[in-house]
């Protein structure tokens, strides 16, 4: 190769690793862009149009599919002209009912700092089976009072979901007195997008498997006795992937029959195969 031919090679090398840089840096920066679009639900809801109100915070802590339950945690902005002049707290008892399953009535004492309460509503969900397609909805409730009954309490209620591994996406209404949430729950991208690359990969793995064994079946290769390790390794290791994925449900869902049976059993139907044929195989004299 002449000297002049050098220079441009190295132009052309340098040239293609720049383009690969820059299309890789766009890839993440729009990979980011999506993760900030969908990180985090936001919504308010009020029961009045008057700003003097009880003011209620509601914040995603947990959602649980395998119980179809989802946990939030309430907290108590403001009390508004309900509010205690010379103590923390209401000025007088008030009384929240929710539609939560373990705290569906909530006392708060007067001139008393009141403590947060976590509830725990229903998950109207699809099967969990239909992991990561799965999704559902569940819908939040308040109506607050004097604790004496004579006067409904007007509310704003803030909502907040962002929990890591779930899209959630929340919307107010209002009916006689009461102030609703209503959230649906899906799987983020992210999470979706991991459980069908691992799809993938045990499809790869378990055609590579396949292709090996093949290889020195017919002869092609030579035997190596860390190919059976390898295999046998790969049993173990497509369970320890399967169950590490964001939030794995318990088996039988549906990305286990896209891949994870079909890769157990084909690796596993493979390595007894080839040990078959390493067992009969007669050894050819040298």
């Amino acid at each position: 190769m002449s000297e002049p031919q050098k220079p441009r090679r190295r132009l052309k090398v340098a040239i293609v690793v720049l383009a690969g840089v820059v299309v890789l840096a766009g890839v993440m920066f729009a990979i980011v862009k999506g993760f900030q679009r969908q990180t985090g639900a936001l919504t308010a809801v009020t029961t009045t149009e008057e700003t003097d109100d009880l003011e209620l915070g509601v914040t995603v802590l947990n959602v649980d599919p395998t119980r179809n339950e989802v946990t939030v945690r309430l907290n108590y902005a403001s009390f508004g002209r309900y509010e205690s002049k010379d103590e923390p707290g209401p000025a007088i008892d008030l009384e929240i009912l929710n539609t939560s399953l373990n705290k569906p009535q909530v006392l708060l004492k007067r001139d008393t700092v009141p403590p947060t309460s976590d509830l725990t509503l229903g998950l109207d969900s699809d099967s969990l089976r239909n992991y990561p397609f799965d999704h559902g909805t569940v819908s939040l409730g308040f109506f607050a009072r004097t604790a004496d009954r004579r006067e409904v309490v007007p509310l704003s209620v803030f909502f907040v979901g962002d929990i890591p591994g779930y899209l959630l996406d929340a919307t107010g209404s209002v009916s006689e007195g009461w102030a609703y949430i209503d959230t649906s729950v899906s799987r983020s991208d992210s999470t979706i997008a991991w459980a069908l690359f691992v799809v993938l990969v045990f499809w790869l793995i378990s055609a590579s498997v396949i292709t090996v064994w093949v290889l020195f079946i017919r002869g092609r290769r030579g035997f190596e006795f860390g190919i059976f390790i390898w295999c046998a390794g790969m049993l173990f290791a497509f369970a320890a992937i399967r169950n590490s994925l964001p939030n794995a449900p318990p088996i039988g869902a549906l990305i286990d029959f896209l891949s994870f049976f079909w890769a157990e059993a084909m690796v596993c139907l493979t390595l007894v195969a080839a040990v078959i044929v390493y067992a009969f195989r007669r050894r050819e004299p040298s």
